[in-house]
């Protein structure tokens, strides 16, 4: 097959609360394709001559998110603009929601990786089907129409590995927001943040002075002024709720805080924590997670501040950011295409 596309397929929510969003949600399909310019024809057609100047890689992410959800939108739109900066001259880059894609290599976000009807629409208009599993559970009952597996977590690429010798498994590192600063400037003082969902939020009463936060969704609505907060922290808590054993979350609190020249307190069995930090990182949390133990952790780290195990640990951070640069990324994407096509 002489591929010459690769698409990222994505899948869209509805947002009752804003016409206009609830307007592209409802178009069919959306298609960008980031081999060519302008990248914002679509926001010409739709939004009318003020909007003409709007740039793809920075505002079009504010109405997006709203309507996209956030694994899509980084795993899709965000990598897709990544890879797209180190592309070979034979592929088209495109991001669609088009389930009429053919002769292509197409990347299903994990909002659809079990919709049989897709997959085998996809794989009768002769694609090459890699899903990309993110935090979700394939159905390996419907491997047969899959031709990879793309994990972004270590412990999902394991266990991956284990269950199938039928089709290919990828790892591909996963991406910070890349509408994060690229520079931030250090601070003189402690200063510990939570950035994330509320329901993604261990709390205790006793923190409530001790930490700020700050949610990423409002009332289910995604919430972009978070990102205003990153360079006012230097310590980024990462402690959640127990998930179900199958749940492989990529480590994109840890990637938010390395990007950020941050510290960050986990525990060691959330997710590829212990295995991005290693288990001498100083505030990678070992016991079991009591009240007493985050505020015993939270008491060093505030302790540790400038000390040697402090810049010991922010050394850890420095190589998960460059784990992560877009170059990595980049690499590690082409070195699958060239294993699948």
């Amino acid at each position: 097959m002489n591929v010459k596309n690769i698409v990222f397929l994505f899948h869209t929510r509805r947002n009752r609360h804003d016409k206009r969003l609830k307007f592209i949600t409802n178009l069919a399909p959306l298609t960008f394709n980031l081999s060519k310019e302008p990248y914002n024809l679509w926001y010409q057609k739709i939004f009318g001559k003020e909007y003409r100047d709007i740039d793809f890689s920075s505002n079009i992410f504010e109405y997006l998110s709203q309507t996209i959800f956030s694994s899509a939108l980084m795993r899709s739109f965000m990598q897709a603009k990544i890879i797209s900066k180190y592309k070979h001259d034979s592929y088209n880059i495109i991001v669609s929601s088009s389930w009429t894609v053919k002769n292509s290599i197409v990347i299903i976000d994990r909002m659809a990786i079990n919709n049989e009807k897709l997959l085998s629409t996809l794989k009768k208009n002769q694609n090459i089907i890699l899903i990309d599993v993110i935090d979700g559970v394939f159905d390996l009952n419907l491997l047969h129409y899959v031709d990879g597996i793309i994990c972004c977590s270590h412990k999902a690429y394991n266990y991956y590995n284990t269950l199938s010798n039928r089709c290919m498994i990828f790892f591909i590192e996963h991406c910070a927001d890349i509408r994060l600063p690229d520079k931030i400037e250090p601070l003189f003082s402690f200063s510990p943040y939570y950035f994330g969902a509320h329901e993604n939020l261990l709390m205790y009463n006793s923190l409530r002075d001790l930490l700020t936060i700050v949610y990423t969704d409002h009332n289910s609505k995604i919430t972009l002024n978070w990102m205003d907060k990153i360079p006012l922290a230097n310590f980024h808590y990462a402690l959640r709720p127990p998930m179900e054993k199958l749940v492989f979350k990529p480590f994109t609190k840890g990637f938010t805080a390395a990007w950020a020249n941050s510290n960050i307190l986990v525990h060691k069995d959330d997710g590829d924590a212990a295995l991005y930090l290693g288990n001498d990182y100083p505030y990678l949390i070992h016991e079991d997670i009591t009240e007493s133990v985050v505020l015993e952790y939270l008491a060093k780290a505030t302790d540790d501040f400038g000390s040697k195990d402090w810049n010991y640990a922010l050394s850890i951070m420095k190589e998960i950011k460059e784990k992560i640069s877009h170059e990595n990324i980049a690499k590690q994407f082409w070195a699958m295409i060239k294993d699948i096509s």
